[in-house]
């Protein structure tokens, strides 16, 4: 006597709903996978472009389109509101101390001189935490100077200057996905030049 038999419609329904429930787990976790990876390969982007705008100002490279062949600084512009990043392109002025000891270099960072533009690869990102030195900030200006890309710094271009000595000598940059679920951060140490991205676990303490 044959006492095979088939699988019942419950059964079947139960092992569809496995297999549904196990599809929709995959693709999520696909999805953040995704997500991370994205905001992973821009934030490695802008820290490259930061280099980028620092080996120029070492260089001694001048912004042809800006400033004909006078030395040019080069930096970043972060912000908690659009546009979120921008490079910047501003003539130098070197001033000669034996002449006025009382004024030094600057980036002339007056409104028509400078020229700035927006990272046009941060799209669907948002910057929710600027730290300079352990404060807070809405904004924050990283110039390099050319020729050693000295860097300077300030809330907004206007204001600028060089920097004093400070415990914490890092400007902490927090970039995450516009709906907040995922993030990453990185920081410039202004005595080192050095940027890095903060590892994993560290971040979850900020």
């Amino acid at each position: 006597m044959n006492s095979r038999r088939g699988f019942t419609l419950i059964e079947i329904l139960v092992v569809i709903a496995i297999v549904a429930i196990l599809a929709v787990l995959a693709v999520s976790s696909y999805g953040v996978a995704r997500r991370q990876a994205k905001l992973s390969i821009v934030t490695d982007t802008v820290m490259t472009v930061l280099r980028q705008q620092q080996s120029l100002a070492k260089s001694g490279r001048s912004g042809s389109s800006l400033t004909g062949q006078i030395p040019t600084c080069y930096g970043m512009i972060f912000s908690k509101t659009e546009p979120y990043i921008q490079t910047v392109q501003a003539p130098y002025i070197s001033v000669d101390e034996s002449i006025d000891v009382n004024k030094s270099d600057f980036c002339d960072l007056r409104d028509g001189f400078y020229k700035a533009t927006t990272f046009s690869e941060f799209e669907n990102f948002i910057i929710p935490q600027i730290s300079v030195f352990g404060t807070e900030k809405d904004s924050y200006a990283l110039i390099f100077r050319p020729p050693e890309a000295r860097v300077s710094g300030g809330e907004a271009l206007n204001s600028v200057e060089n920097f004093v000595q400070a415990n914490d000598p890092r400007v902490l940059i927090k970039m995450s996905s516009a709906n907040g679920t995922d993030s990453t951060t990185f920081t410039f140490d202004v005595t080192t030049g050095i940027a890095q991205k903060l590892p994993a676990s560290t971040q979850q303490t900020l």
